[in-house]
């Protein structure tokens, strides 16, 4: 057996397959909970929000004691797919725990509590009002749905193939739980939702378009799969793992964990790609669907739109890059996938539009590991390939993302980036997806179509309606804790 330096690890991508020769991936991914290093990939969730204030300290210790046990490794996870990938096995249900400040202080752990800002202080005391630069821009709490008002002191995810199996598993635990006196303060199922691409059912979020396909990757095995000419997926796990203080072990390791419902308003929303289709003069003809791509940077099949000019019907490309594009016609600077991923442009354009310095590595280093899931359900119709309704409430995303600082990573990339008119350029306007703040009108271009444009004021469709910062802490600390 070998030990790469756990310094050395945490710098590339960890060839998790090492694990049997190399003592140190072997301990960090025995150690680390599943779902951080690479999605669970489970289409059913049970996200359980606890308050531990009522709670009998030994008998909530021992819970969660026997919860760490249980709960399979990053490594179990791992190894689990390679098995299903052969013969099909499902791997079983995921779970996942992740805990506040008063989560700890709860299990008696004080000292255990990650020292991060944001994390301390808490999404309620980060968001509306708060003297965060610049703001986030949640919406006041009181508008926040009930579940997510009251103090949320630890969240139980299971992830499940199969409905059923999802609220088994959840309903054990809640009984476990419930026994030792905490108080189940919310429960929000989740349920991904697919369309056919290429002959493959690819995850998609409520509006329609294929999610989650620009992740970064830090595992070796995934990187050597994917191409690499003009936008590199592999991330340095530092920028993903932390040290878990609740543990004396160099390899035990957490991820800090924002967790977000997001209502999306798809008639509205499809109600806005239409008019906009009409306003560019792309209605009625081939190139329709070209407004939404404009608005999101990606075909609903995940072709981007500075690639092409219609939808491909291919596996969606994630080897791409801006450079082409310097004056954002073909995917226009307001476009989602360009305001939160910008892909190395925005150390060229900060300093040649705005005077503001900074580097490639600094833009990357905000890019989250995102693991959401929608929520609801649209009514999917395989004949035509689509959906035959347009909800204006109850459908949406659980947005969920791992990372080493939330500062940096999940605020910098709302406040800075997605609610910052002038990024990634000067007075490009919000995000018109995922922005926050009163909407105002934007220029959308297409430069497929010429030098057609679009004054327009495309609203706002996605609702916060609550959420928490979380720390998913090592499994060695919840099983001796």
């Amino acid at each position: 057996m070998v030990s790469t330096p756990l310094s050395e690890l945490l710098k590339r991508p960890i060839a998790w397959k090492t694990a049997s020769i190399d003592m140190t991936v072997r301990r960090v991914l025995r150690s680390l909970q599943a779902n951080i290093v690479k999605g669970h990939g489970r289409d059913h969730t049970r996200n359980l929000f606890w308050n531990f204030a009522d709670a009998d300290g030994d008998h909530l210790r021992s819970v969660v004691r026997s919860l760490g046990r249980r709960m399979p490794s990053a490594l179990d996870q791992l190894e689990a797919t390679e098995t299903f990938k052969l013969t099909g096995q499902s791997g079983g249900p995921v779970i996942c725990f992740m805990l506040r400040p008063s989560g700890y202080e709860a299990l008696d752990a004080p000292d255990a509590i990650p020292q991060d800002e944001a994390f301390l202080a808490g999404m309620q005391a980060r968001g509306p009002g708060a003297a965060v630069a610049p703001p986030i821009n949640d919406p006041e709490v009181t508008e926040w749905e009930e579940g997510y008002r009251d103090r949320i002191d630890a969240l139980l995810l299971v992830a499940a193939d199969e409905a059923a199996e999802a609220a088994d598993v959840a309903d054990h635990w809640k009984g476990r739980l419930s026994a030792a006196g905490a108080t189940l303060l919310h429960e929000e199922p989740g349920k991904a939702q697919r369309r056919k691409v290429a002959e493959k059912f690819e995850g998609v979020e409520q509006f329609g378009y294929v999610d989650g396909r620009s992740q970064p990757l830090f595992l070796a095995e995934d990187v050597k799969r994917e191409p690499r000419s003009f936008w590199d997926p592999a991330f340095p796990p530092s920028q993903f793992l932390v040290d878990d203080p609740g543990d004396d072990e160099a390899t035990s390791l957490g991820s800090f964990f924002v967790f977000r419902k997001l209502e999306e308003n798809v008639k509205g929303f499809k109600d806005k790609e239409d008019e906009l289709s009409a306003a560019l003069g792309l209605a009625g003809g081939p190139f329709e669907e070209r407004a939404g791509a404009l608005i999101v940077g990606r075909f609903e099949d995940g072709s981007p739109v500075v690639l092409n000019p219609l939808p491909t019907d291919m596996p969606p490309v994630n080897d791409f890059d801006f450079r082409h594009d310097e004056a954002g016609s073909r995917c226009p600077f307001i476009a989602h996938i360009r305001k939160t991923n910008p892909r190395g442009e925005s150390p060229f354009h900060l300093a040649t539009d705005i005077g503001v310095a900074t580097t490639a590595r600094q833009e990357r280093s905000h890019i989250m590991a995102r693991r959401g899931i929608t929520y609801g359900e649209r009514q999917y119709d395989e004949e035509t390939n689509d959906f035959t309704d347009r909800p204006t409430t109850g459908v949406g995303l659980l947005f969920m993302a791992y990372m080493s600082s939330i500062e940096n990573q999940f605020e910098f990339t709302q406040a800075t980036w997605a609610n910052n008119a002038d990024f990634v350029t000067g007075g490009v306007g919000v995000d018109p997806v995922i922005g926050q703040g009163p909407p105002a009108p934007i220029t959308v271009p297409d430069g497929w179509s010429g030098a057609s444009a679009a004054d327009f004021d495309f609203g706002r469709f996605v609702t916060m309606k609550g959420g928490e910062y979380f720390f998913a802490p090592s499994r060695d600390f919840l099983k001796n804790v």
